[in-house]
């Protein structure tokens, strides 16, 4: 039997905490934060007006039930999200038509659009949820850009010149460098004015890592014929097999075999469906169940590398270190205060 889910009025919760209006007319540095009730959970989320059209997002919380949150956003907002653990889903209400979106999900960041934000969130329970979001008016990217719009995603590029009526939703895995800025951003030594410099020159830095990881993709021609329905079924078979066993995974010429493709092929269809090679979504399924074992706080960083197929602890945590932006050790420290 699932568990109980209880439905929250996120206005209501949060004290207008969401009202976009309300903080994109704020002057330069304006903040707000809120902590959840003890009865609900314990952490607290964060947001500040860097600039005009700028702001960030920061939520850092355990929560010790299920609950949705209904949200509505009346400022239309290119949104860049982030996340170091937890798995935050929403509901978004799209015209006619509801669209379900996976928001949060380490590893990955997300790229969003909506003319106007409504919906219910579900954030996990029982997980440290660590995520940071960017919310930047179309016109202010717009200005970045400075008429290079050929650096941005075709989608996100028509909004920035003014069609703001569409839905966009672009996902991507996080490169390693971009996760060293996210964990400068949630450990900011500043406060005041060089507070609101510093996250600024993060956040515009993100943005900056985000759009450029994604530009060796934007102008391909010919475009990459699309797999064919067998080809997919046999590379995602192919990545289950991998996920199923990350302490002794199947040798590529194995796996090729087990799922019917020659070696080379596979790996040409592996990289097309996920974007990467074999090793490295073995490398990648690795280091993001080792975060998830962390964030249940049983497992020590020997028993987690073990667990994930790592034999050298100087390895794995230099893995770790380049994925996440932080050691295993310091994690399962932050995992713990949270208890």
């Amino acid at each position: 039997m699932s568990p109980k889910t209880t439905f929250i009025d996120g206005g209501e919760l949060f004290n207008n905490f969401h009202d976009f209006n309300r903080i994109m007319n704020g002057r330069d540095g304006s903040e707000v934060s809120w902590t959840w009730p003890g009865e609900i959970g314990t952490g607290s989320m964060y947001m500040i007006k860097l600039k005009t059209g700028l702001v960030l997002g920061i939520g850092d919380y355990r929560l010790i039930e299920n609950i949705a949150v209904s949200f509505s956003y009346n400022f239309p907002a290119i949104v860049f999200s982030y996340a170091l653990s937890g798995v935050m889903n929403y509901a978004v209400n799209h015209g006619d038509s509801k669209k379900n979106i996976k928001g949060y999900q380490p590893g990955h960041s997300i790229i969003t659009y909506l003319p106007q934000w409504s919906g219910v969130a579900v954030p996990p329970a029982g997980i440290p949820v660590s995520c940071v979001g960017i919310y930047i008016d179309p016109l202010l990217c717009r200005s970045l850009m400075a008429g290079e719009h050929d650096r941005v995603p075709a989608g996100m590029r028509d909004i920035i010149n003014g069609d703001n009526e569409q839905f966009y939703y672009q996902v991507s895995t996080t490169p390693p460098a971009t996760n060293m800025v996210i964990q400068q951003i949630l450990d900011c030594p500043y406060q005041g004015s060089l507070k609101r410099l510093y996250l600024e020159s993060k956040v515009l830095e993100l943005i900056t890592h985000s759009l450029a990881h994604l530009a060796p993709f934007l102008n391909v021609s010919p475009k990459k014929p699309s797999l064919l329905p067998h080809e997919v079924e046999r590379v995602q078979y192919a990545g289950k097999l991998v996920e199923s066993n990350l302490q002794n995974p199947p040798k590529l010429l194995d796996l090729a075999k087990t799922v019917g493709m020659s070696h080379p092929k596979l790996n040409i269809c592996f990289r097309e469906l996920y974007g990467t090679t074999i090793f490295g979504y073995l490398r990648q399924t690795r280091l993001g169940r080792a975060k998830s074992l962390f964030d249940t706080g049983r497992m020590n960083v020997t028993e987690v590398a073990y667990e994930v197929g790592y034999s050298s602890l100087s390895h794995f945590a230099r893995a770790f270190r380049k994925q996440h932006g932080i050691s295993p050790g310091s994690y399962l420290c932050r995992v713990k205060s949270k208890w």
